[in-house]
């Protein structure tokens, strides 16, 4: 059964789920082998016509087999496929084996050629059944070939399993990978494709459980990550009371605004008051206030000389966005030393977060956003080192600062001390540019002062940010602008 959001696991999880589904259900592997090119078959049949003309590119293990299942289902139904071994001299085995037999049976034809053999005009699609979740070591040679073939071709790709030259663990291109359109992932997804490269190289992704029940998947070991759609959250959406009032709908106060920096509060407070909370105000540098003044009238505003003017504006606030244009100067710390004796929920962000750095503190009640480049300070790190481990270091900026860690990028990552990680897998390169940080701190802030727990309103606020973004982007990802996405999540609070 095809799954819209399943649970993400370690490679060695999928295959003990894969034998303890063989023992359980009474199949064999030549069965399950079966489930999963039919999964593919069907899921690819629905989106090409009866005319598409297929070229299946095999391996010598069981994801070759996988293609060759495939490969037989498309000449069932009349229609035109090429199977093409990619590796000289495969003895075939076990379930790869039957598969092969069953093909060849079925007046299937395998042939042995190289790349420079096939002429790309006589297809419309690619089927990538080399290597799987098999790959153990830097592709090379002729498999190296075959994948720069099919990243310099025009021409449709669609991966079985896992796009061949990833590590399905770690996201990481072993030498070479399979740059794919599509993706279709078998009993489970794996952690590479959330990390590293493994976005860039499974496109669309799609995942069948094979008809595996729930219990076997609640019988292992907790999964590695779960990918978050916001499904679980909307519910928190719901309509409201025709004797709703502005303060049920919560007090936000965004702290930031330094000199120059006035626009990064503005569009934290407007996310604020787009994703649905009833007042927003600012505290700003005193030089910021009339920038800030003009741009919104709906943000209240209010100037700060001297961090202990801000101490009267906590009493209202349900919560407080810390960090948008706050700058690191004396006035910074001294603002955001105030704040965080505050006994008030806290999203921390931007400079918040570079000055925390410098003076870390822990707190349960805060809601920290980094994205690499803050995290890599924050755990005195360098961007690569945090971009190359993205999972383990989401959990270090936990274990090190408390509360819940939105490690940003592409694929936010959602941690807490107890919960099993979340992944958002929605948004868009557009999302790549100045202020998209500042509107998810409005948007999370806003949830958590509309009365949602801390770590639903971030695992919604992520999602909802993600999804506006995507919304912004049918008009083209290049040139998209923060503010774009405001309208958006409108439209996306009230459509629940």
């Amino acid at each position: 059964m095809q799954q819209t959001h399943p649970p993400i696991y370690f490679r060695e999880q999928i295959k003990t789920l894969e034998t303890m589904a063989m023992q359980e259900m009474e199949v064999s592997a030549y069965e399950l082998m079966q489930r999963a090119a039919n999964a593919a078959f069907h899921w690819i049949a629905q989106r090409k016509n009866d005319k598409t003309r297929c070229l299946v590119l095999v391996g010598k293990g069981n994801n070759g087999g996988d293609g060759l299942v495939f490969a037989r289902r498309w000449r069932e139904v009349g229609r035109d496929v090429t199977v093409v071994v990619t590796e000289k001299d495969i003895e075939w085995t076990g379930a790869a084996l039957q598969a092969y037999q069953a093909f060849i049976g079925s007046g299937g034809e395998v042939h042995e050629l190289m790349p420079h053999q096939i002429e790309l005009e006589n297809y419309d699609l690619i089927v990538d059944a080399m290597l799987g979740t098999g790959i153990e070591r830097a592709v090379s040679g002729t498999l190296a070939a075959w994948i720069d073939f099919i990243n310099h071709s025009d021409v449709i790709v669609l991966a079985l399993d896992t796009p061949s030259g990833i590590h399905p663990d770690t996201g990481e291109i072993l030498g070479y990978a399979v740059n794919a359109d599509f993706t279709v992932s078998f009993i489970a997804n794996k952690t590479g494709f959330f990390l590293n490269d493994g976005p860039n190289c499974v496109g669309r992704l799609s995942c069948d459980d094979l008809g595996i029940p729930q219990r076997l998947f609640e019988a292992i070991s907790a999964p590695v990550m779960r990918q978050e759609n916001g499904e679980e959250q909307t519910h928190y959406l719901h309509s409201r009371k025709r004797t709703f009032h502005k303060g049920d709908a919560g007090y936000v106060l965004v702290v930031g605004g330094n000199s120059g920096f006035s626009g990064a509060t503005v569009l934290a407070g407007l996310a604020a008051l787009r994703t649905g909370a009833g007042l927003v105000s600012v505290a700003a540098h005193p030089e910021s206030v009339t920038a800030i003044r003009s741009a919104q009238a709906e943000l209240m505003v209010h100037p700060i000389h001297h961090a202990s003017e801000i101490e009267p504006l906590f009493e209202r606030a349900a919560v407080i966005i810390v960090g948008p244009g706050l700058g690191q100067d004396t006035w910074a710390q001294e603002v955001l030393s105030t704040v965080l004796q505050a006994n008030k929920p806290l999203v921390v962000d931007a400079d918040a977060l570079n000055l925390l750095a410098k003076e870390p503190h822990h707190s349960q009640q805060w809601v920290l956003t980094p994205h690499p480049g803050e995290a890599a300070r924050m755990l005195n790190k360098s961007t690569q080192n945090i971009q190359q481990d993205r999972l383990h270091s989401a959990h270090t900026l936990q274990e090190k600062y408390g509360g819940v860690v939105v490690l940003k990028g592409a694929n936010s990552l959602i941690t807490t001390a107890n919960d099993v990680p979340t992944v958002c897998a929605e948004g868009n390169p557009g999302m790549a540019t100045a202020g998209m940080g500042d509107v998810l701190s409005g948007v999370i802030g806003s949830l958590i002062a509309q009365g949602i727990p801390q770590l639903e309103a971030t695992k919604l606020g992520v999602w909802l940010h993600a999804s506006a973004g995507d919304l912004a982007a049918q008009d083209g990802e290049r040139g998209m602008i923060a503010s774009d996405l405001l309208m958006h999540l409108r439209t996306l609070v009230n459509s629940g």
